[in-house]
């Protein structure tokens, strides 16, 4: 049973998400053209940014993805979908996942837990966009969610009793 609402209160509930060859330069970009503040980031251990959240006007959250670290997890460049992709919160991943294969979208990412405290999976949809669902599955604290991405992804770099990798912000959204 899940300890979190599947669509957690503190997102909105679609998020655009857009995969770049350079994190840091967009970050510094959209701050600079936007006002965007950068709410969380995830890095590998030489410090590379692999994965950022940012607000835009307070309340429009946008999510930034290495495109080199989509590839890693199984995608092809760009996640085979080009450079921008929507993430949507629904209450049940699973139902989510089963009606859009029926309705003739093909699966691009099973579904299953993710370190993060989601349950995630992906799908193109019939007209060739490319949909992230995910219902929440724990409430995390952004430190520990970059923990388990950490053990998850570069387990050779966390040891239980290391201090935790560093967020840059204080933790605004689940």
């Amino acid at each position: 049973m899940p300890s979190a609402s599947p669509v957690p209160d503190d997102y909105p509930v679609v998020i655009p998400s857009l995969t770049v060859e350079d994190i840091e330069a967009a970050l510094g970009f959209y701050a600079e053209i936007l006002d965007a503040r950068e709410d969380a980031r995830f890095c590998d251990p030489q410090g590379r940014i692999l994965y950022a959240e940012i607000t835009i006007g307070g309340n429009g959250v946008v999510t930034l993805n290495d495109s080199a670290f989509v590839t890693q997890l199984g995608g092809p460049p760009h996640g085979g979908h080009g450079p921008v992709s929507i993430n949507v919160y629904v209450p049940d991943v699973d139902a989510t996942m089963a009606a859009a294969l029926l309705a003739g979208a093909e699966q691009t990412a099973p579904v299953a837990d993710f370190p993060d405290g989601d349950r995630f999976g992906g799908f193109r949809d019939p007209s060739g966009i490319f949909w992230a669902i995910a219902s929440r599955r724990e409430n995390l604290t952004a430190a520990e969610k970059v923990a388990r991405l950490t053990e998850a992804f570069f387990p050779d770099q966390h040891r239980p009793g290391d201090p935790m990798p560093e967020t840059t912000a204080p933790e605004t959204h689940g």
